[in-house]
């Protein structure tokens, strides 16, 4: 990808593109093989309670109200990463995942995580494709309207070099 875009924190003007995004993305990524329950929680509305939820553990990439990407983390975690359908396969996701995992690295964490659908294959080759090796499968709790729910999901793993190296 040309000029390579630069991760920043979102500003009030982003959130609304970014529920957009995220809704449509999401659905994208886990519609075809999410049990119909779990589609019904992934509402518009929640995913943007989600988005304001991550607060400064998120970074956003395009222009102030229009945004084309995210990536958000929690402690050890990379949480959330999605990119506009215009940006994918252009190496954007790519940049979101490495300043995703500087951050990881600069709090103090030695190894990132993340936890993907088990049917999203595409995903799950990108996590491979970008050094991530597949621990196995286990139930995790993902964040719902109405609290943490269990689901079984892959679990992919990272070691990161010590900060400033």
């Amino acid at each position: 990808m040309s000029g390579q875009p630069t991760p920043r924190r979102a500003v009030e003007a982003d959130y609304d593109p970014l529920a957009d995004l995220f809704h449509q993305r999401w659905h994208d990524a886990h519609g075809a093989y999410s049990p119909p329950w779990m589609i019904a929680l992934r509402s518009r509305a929640d995913l943007l309670r989600r988005l304001r939820g991550f607060g400064d553990d998120m970074r956003v990439i395009g222009p102030e109200g229009a945004p084309q990407g995210f990536c958000a983390i929690k402690g050890s975690h990379i949480d959330q990463i999605y990119v506009s359908r215009a940006l994918e396969g252009r190496g954007a996701a790519a940049v979101l995942m490495r300043d995703g995992l500087e951050r990881i690295a600069a709090a103090g964490h030695a190894e990132a995580l993340l936890e993907c659908n088990p049917g999203n294959a595409r995903a799950a080759a990108f996590y491979r494709k970008t050094g991530w090796t597949l621990r196995g499968t286990e139930t995790v709790l993902l964040d719902g309207p109405e609290g943490p729910f269990p689901f079984d999901c892959l679990i992919f793993t990272r070691p990161l070099p010590a900060p400033g190296k």
